[in-house]
Parts: C-alpha cells; sequence; structure tokens
C-alpha cells in the first residue's frame, strides 16, 4: 500500500525509490530519491524531512533524440510535457546528402500526424565570417524556419554538415506566437565555414506539441538531435 509519508509520489508514473547517501550531512540515515518518467522531475528529501524538493531547476532534461541514417525528416513527437516552458534543441553534425541546401524546422499541432508547410512562419539569420557579415532572413509568409543563414551547405563528411543549439520558447501558449532563438555553424561549398545567429517565428496561437527537421532538398546522411527540457 502506498506510504503515507510520500503518498503524492505512490504512483504508477514513477521508478522505485532509492537510496542517497548525505542527502543532507546534518540528517540521521539516507535519504530518498524519487524519478518521474512522465515529468522527467528528479525529487529529493533527507531522513527526517517529509518534504519532497525538486532538484533539478534549472537542470537540461533529456525529453527525446534522433539519430539520422539517410533519412527525409528527423520527427519529434515525444518531447512536449506541462512541465516544461522553454526546450534546448542541440543539433549535432547534421549532414545533407546534397550539396547546396539549406536546413530547415516546421511546426505541428496535431502531434505529428501532419507539419505545416504553409505560408506561416518567419525567420531572420545574421551570418559572420572571415572578412565578412550579412543578414538574411523573411518577415512573413514563409514556409519554414530555415536554421541558418547558408542555402549553400556542404554535403562533404569531413565538414560535418550543421551544428549547433536552438532553444525554443512556450510551445504550449495559446496565446502567442511560438519562437525559436539560437545559433549554428556550418560549411558552405566555397567552402567557407559560417557562423549564424538565428531567430524564427511560426505565427499561429495554436499549441504546438512536434516539430520537425528536413533538409531544402534531399536527406538526411547522418546526425543527431536531442531535445532537453529545463526544468522549472
Amino acid at each position: 500500500m502506498p506510504n503515507p509519508r510520500h503518498k503524492d509520489l505512490d504512483t504508477v508514473d514513477l521508478h522505485k525509490p532509492f537510496r542517497i547517501s548525505d542527502a543532507d550531512p546534518g540528517a540521521i540515515g539516507d535519504g530518498r530519491g524519487w524519478f518521474s518518467r512522465l515529468t522527467k522531475i528528479l525529487k529529493i528529501r533527507n531522513a527526517a524531512d517529509d518534504d519532497w524538493d525538486d532538484i533539478v531547476k534549472g537542470a537540461l532534461i533529456l525529453l527525446e533524440e534522433q539519430v539520422a541514417s539517410s533519412s527525409a525528416s528527423l520527427n519529434f513527437t515525444n518531447w512536449y510535457n506541462a512541465a516544461y516552458e522553454e526546450y534546448v534543441i542541440e543539433l549535432i553534425n547534421i549532414l545533407p546528402a546534397t550539396d547546396l541546401v539549406a536546413l530547415w524546422m516546421r511546426m505541428s499541432t496535431d502531434g505529428g500526424a501532419t507539419y505545416d508547410s504553409g505560408a506561416n512562419y518567419a525567420w531572420s539569420a545574421g551570418v559572420t565570417r572571415a572578412g565578412s557579415m550579412g543578414p538574411t532572413g523573411a518577415e512573413s509568409g514563409a514556409t519554414k524556419i530555415q536554421v541558418g543563414y547558408d542555402t549553400n551547405a556542404s554535403n562533404i563528411a569531413a565538414h560535418g554538415g550543421f551544428t549547433g543549439t536552438l532553444r525554443l520558447y512556450d510551445p504550449a501558449s495559446t496565446a502567442h506566437y511560438k519562437r525559436v532563438l539560437g545559433q549554428t555553424v556550418n560549411f558552405n561549398s566555397f567552402p567557407a565555414h559560417l557562423q549564424s545567429m538565428v531567430h524564427g517565428v511560426y505565427l499561429s496561437t495554436t499549441a504546438v506539441d512536434a516539430f520537425q527537421f528536413l533538409i531544402s532538398s534531399g536527406n538526411i546522411v547522418s546526425g543527431t538531435i536531442r531535445v532537453y527540457g529545463i526544468a522549472k
């Protein structure tokens, strides 16, 4: 039967409890910990305390990972959780199969059944490279968020494709547009090494619960994308 000292945590959603030595140096005995499979939140209390505390506020909690293998797109449908308002998306060596291409992001409001390819996006990117810099983008009417300045990305394996970090803010909001902010690096086909500052907006107040990454032409040969929630 549930233990009344932590009945709020006795659900099928949780892993078995575990002991934590020296959870509180001033307490007698080991502390206790729980980890929620639903919210990905770790909780802890010391041996003499009835209260549970979140010990990962501000931490990155891995929610979903996709690894490309000649993939038409990488679709993320299992990351969304009401416990988080802000998400970090890490792109690691997203290598295109085709030369002279761009990396795109599109949103879904139906769990990934469809991805919006309508003219419902805006984006901007500023680029720096040795000896030059410049902006590009679309104020509205775009059919995707372009993740970076470059539309001439190299498909040479040693160049590593696209790498970078994005943040997605408050995708569950039904009052605000959905914003993406971050930076990426890649080689173009000349080759020059580019660093892009990226800002994208999904111009919809419908809650977003899935998204995808794809190349403007051709498949994603290899690479990994991870989605993290930032614990509140």
